[in-house]
Order: C-alpha cells, then sequence, then structure tokens
C-alpha cells in the first residue's frame, strides 16, 4: 500500500504559520483594545487646574472672628487664613494644617467660595494632634463633581 500525504516538515510549517497569524490577530486586537480603553480613561478623566490664592490675612482680627462663632471644624486652637477664589465658578478647598506632631484636615464642605470670592476663614485644630508649635496650612482647590 502507498499511502500519500503531506510529509511532517510541511504540516509543522503550517502549524507555525497558523499560530503566528492567529498570535499576530490576538496581539493586534488587544493593541486596540488598550488604547480605546486609554481614551475612553482620558475622556472621564478631563480635569483643570482651579486658580486661587490663600494667605495669611493681614488685617483680619482673628480672635474676633473665632469669638464670634465663625469657627470651622473643632479643635482647641485656630488660625486664619484669607483665600480668594479667582476662577468664575463656585469652588470648595480642602485645607490640611500640618503641625510639629502631625496634621489635621478641615474637609471641602466647610470651604466654599462663588466666582471671585474672598473670606477670611477662622481653621480650628486639635493640640494633641498638630501640637503646640508653629503650623504650616496647605490649601488645595477641590470641585464637586455631579456623578449624574
Amino acid at each position: 500500500m502507498n499511502k500519500k500525504g503531506i510529509s511532517p516538515l510541511i504540516a509543522t510549517v503550517f502549524l507555525i504559520g497558523i499560530s503566528i497569524l492567529i498570535g499576530s490577530i490576538v496581539l493586534l486586537w488587544s493593541f486596540e483594545t488598550q488604547i480605546g480603553i486609554a481614551a475612553m480613561a482620558d475622556e472621564w478623566a478631563e480635569t483643570k487646574v482651579l486658580k486661587y490664592s490663600a494667605e495669611w490675612p493681614d488685617r483680619a482680627n482673628c480672635t474676633s472672628l473665632h469669638d464670634a462663632g465663625e469657627a470651622q471644624c473643632e479643635g482647641d486652637r485656630y488660625y486664619c487664613i484669607l483665600v480668594e477664589n479667582l476662577e468664575n465658578e463656585v469652588v470648595n478647598y480642602m485645607i490640611v494644617t500640618r503641625g510639629s506632631t502631625g496634621s489635621e484636615v478641615c474637609s471641602p464642605d466647610h470651604f466654599e467660595l462663588g466666582p471671585y470670592e474672598s473670606n477670611v476663614f477662622v481653621i480650628q485644630v486639635h493640640k494633641d494632634i498638630v501640637g503646640e508649635e508653629a503650623l504650616v496650612a496647605e490649601v488645595s482647590a477641590v470641585q464637586k463633581v455631579d456623578v449624574n
């Protein structure tokens, strides 16, 4: 009996060729998928830099503001900071107070300014958290995002 078929060498070449073709298709598909996901992430993560300024107020009477009940957050030590919104939209501000023994965050819910508005805020902190030495205040502008 004389059976004819393809030789093992030719079959191996065909299998390797088909494997390379399928691998190329999968690689191309995954590359396009990653580009699509990256583009979608960029679209969702559109952000903008919010302009503001913050400084220790020279002429503010911090004690009278504190005594009038204008203090934000809770604590047994306080200071005043002037924050100016340089945007044409409502912006909230997160204030982180750092001291010799630690840091304390005051929520942005307490600090909202309208377009081009400025205000002196009285920040209260806890002595046992930040210490009793000099304080450093870091202000960050945040914006509420409507998820709907």
